[in-house]
């Protein structure tokens, strides 16, 4: 799909647009919506896994949310991203279960937030 602003500026001037123009605008916008509405997710919405292990106003649990906010929202980020919220909640699950669990995800969280330089 390409977008064409002339045409849009032509229009807005009083321009006819072609039925043709109008059914693939339509068609291009509703592929947007779609493709959108699969990969977006609420700005602040919880970092499940560090939020289990450090808490939902934990310093680390925030530095990774604002990772998350200013570094994934490319495609491939926004696919992990969904990915991530699909599966965390089962890990949250086992990591309630073990305190051992818990405590090695902790210290590769701590790794994690290291090495991405994330220190406030």
């Amino acid at each position: 799909m390409a977008f064409c602003p002339r045409s849009v500026s032509l229009e807005k001037q009083g321009a006819e647009v072609s039925a043709d123009a109008k059914r693939k605008r339509i068609i291009g916008t509703k592929s947007h919506d779609k493709f959108n509405t699969n990969f977006k997710y609420p700005k602040r919405s919880p970092c499940f896994i560090a939020t289990e292990i450090f808490g939902e106003n934990h310093p680390v649990t925030e530095s990774f949310r604002d990772y998350r906010d200013s570094h994934l929202n490319t495609v491939p980020g926004k696919v992990f991203t969904s990915i991530y919220y699909a599966t965390s909640p089962y890990v949250c699950l086992l990591l309630r279960r073990s305190s051992r669990a818990k405590r090695l995800v902790r210290k590769w969280l701590l790794y994690i937030h290291h090495k991405l330089h994330l220190e406030k």
